[in-house]
């Protein structure tokens, strides 16, 4: 008889329903957001058993950043460096676990005034970029270094913004260049701006955004973490085998998330944030969506990062990934 009832009890746990793990998440207001956007509107995270709870979505890296060190989100989708500079400099308690892109910056500039990189030289030219230890800031850095600009010529006329005030300087002509994370870039394609470098063009490899998580949950509750980390990758998966229905529902979200109060900011002379779907299609093509994170790779963007001032101390790849969670 105790057999039949140790069956009976092993029946019913393996098909009463299981409560869904709930998780408080963040993203960034951009295209680097992608898969968590997919996932979210494809059932994903449901499919592995979790329930997002609740999500807010950031203007920048930064942003993201401080309320990771004060809030109570469990996982984020986010750029690497402000990531990067959350765990060295803030003792923020996160692990990335996967990565969710590579490359993802522009240097957009005014085609009538700037042709050529040298042009950035000249005194009467303005240049925008987001703020110090943004990932935006790592691509103007990079490229100065790789293109053997002087900083020192450069640096001081930097005009320090977000995102949208960057546009609104570009729109009413204060500034003639930017520095600027996609969709923004391919956003002020619209308004007459050309695209003259990308990330790719002066790293021969660029790890965008990663998918961190708390530390506390990553120990508690790996298996939780595995599963989110599943879900990320079977939304990359299916973002790159169905990009033109991807760009759509990317462009819906962001819609979305342009009209909820904490990010009801208005770019100058508009109403909405809106973003066509062609914009975003445009602009995820100058992704690279992909999950894998290489040590070495990883390593070499952290070293760049503090020499060039950026991080307290140095940091090993391994103190920040965890490379081994999905072997």
């Amino acid at each position: 008889m105790w057999k039949l009832l140790l069956a009976i009890l092993f029946l019913l746990a393996a098909f009463s329903p299981v409560s869904a793990q709930e998780l408080k998440m963040a993203v960034e207001f951009n295209t680097h957001a992608a898969c968590a956007y997919v996932a979210l509107d494809k059932g994903f995270y449901e499919k592995e058993g979790l329930k997002i709870k609740g999500y807010e979505a950031y203007m920048t890296g930064v942003a993201l950043a401080a309320a990771l060190t004060k809030g109570d989100i469990d996982a984020a989708y986010m750029c690497f460096v402000p990531a990067l500079n959350a765990f060295a400099n803030a003792s923020c308690p996160i692990k990335a676990i996967l990565g969710t892109h590579f490359y993802g910056y522009g240097l957009v500039v005014d085609p009538k005034k700037v042709r050529e990189l040298r042009d950035l030289e000249r005194r009467d030219v303005k240049i925008a970029c987001l703020r110090e230890g943004t990932a935006a800031d790592a691509f103007m850095l990079r490229t100065l270094e790789k293109t053997k600009i002087d900083e020192r010529s450069i640096l001081p006329k930097v005009l320090r913004v977000n995102p949208v005030a960057a546009i609104g300087a570009i729109r009413t002509k204060r500034v003639d260049t930017a520095f600027l994370p996609e969709h923004w870039a391919s956003l002020v394609e619209d308004y007459g701006m050309k695209m003259l470098l990308e990330s790719k063009d002066v790293w021969d490899y660029r790890i965008g955004s990663v998918l961190v998580v708390k530390e506390e949950l990553l120990r508690k509750d790996p298996g939780v973490v595995r599963r989110l980390a599943l879900a990320t990758k079977k939304a990359t998966i299916w973002m790159n085998a169905h990009p033109s229905e991807a760009s759509r529902i990317v462009a819906k979200y962001l819609s979305i998330e342009a009209e909820r109060a904490s990010l009801a900011e208005r770019i100058d002379g508009t109403d909405s944030l809106d973003i066509p779907p062609e914009t975003v299609g445009r602009s995820m093509s100058r992704l690279e969506y992909r999950n894998d994170l290489e040590e070495r790779q990883v390593q070499d963007l952290i070293d760049f990062v503090y020499k060039k001032g950026y991080l307290k101390r140095p940091v090993r790849a391994s103190e920040f990934v965890d490379f081994g969670l999905l072997r």
